[in-house]
């Protein structure tokens, strides 16, 4: 089992079983043990309330425990909470994974990771570049530059 916390410091476990597996093709439409695993994971990662779906169902059981709606459950489900409750369910997925394949889903999860730092670090390089705040001030620069345009002039003048 792995755990996550949410926003509001409740803890909760998933654990992916066969019943799980199951559920979660019947509920959400997402298959983990289809050969398209890699796609199914993709679209996840790129649908937060996706994900949070699968989630709930995982956690279901421990929800109705504490007396939470799935509305309350999923309002305690933002930002950072997501990324725990993300790696929680990668985490429970490969260790449901029979042992022969799990070596090679940890291989991708880690790709993944290292592929999606990459990425930030590019962005958050290109934020911090010259290059875009160039293009940041091109873009918000708009409309006439000075009182001297005659649109401007024009416009003062009807009033």
């Amino acid at each position: 089992m792995k755990q996550f916390t949410d926003s509001n410091g409740r803890d909760w476990s998933i654990s992916i079983t066969i019943s799980q597996v199951k559920k979660l093709r019947d509920r959400c439409d997402v298959d983990l043990v289809a050969d398209n695993l890699g796609e199914t994971l993709q679209q996840l990662g790129s649908d937060p309330v996706a994900l949070c779906d699968c989630i709930y169902n995982l956690c279901e059981d421990q929800i109705e425990k504490a007396g939470l709606s799935p509305e309350q459950f999923g309002e305690a489900l933002a930002g950072d909470s997501i990324d725990a409750a993300t790696d929680a369910f990668l985490d429970a997925l490969v260790e449901f994974t029979p042992k022969k394949k799990r070596a090679i889903l940890r291989g991708v999860l880690n790709k993944l990771h290292q592929a999606e730092d990459r990425a930030i670090s590019a962005a958050m390089t290109y934020l911090e570049s010259n290059e875009f705040e160039s293009e940041l001030k091109s873009a918000l620069e708009f409309g006439p530059k000075s009182t001297d345009s005659p649109a401007l002039s024009a416009s003062t003048q009807d009033r």
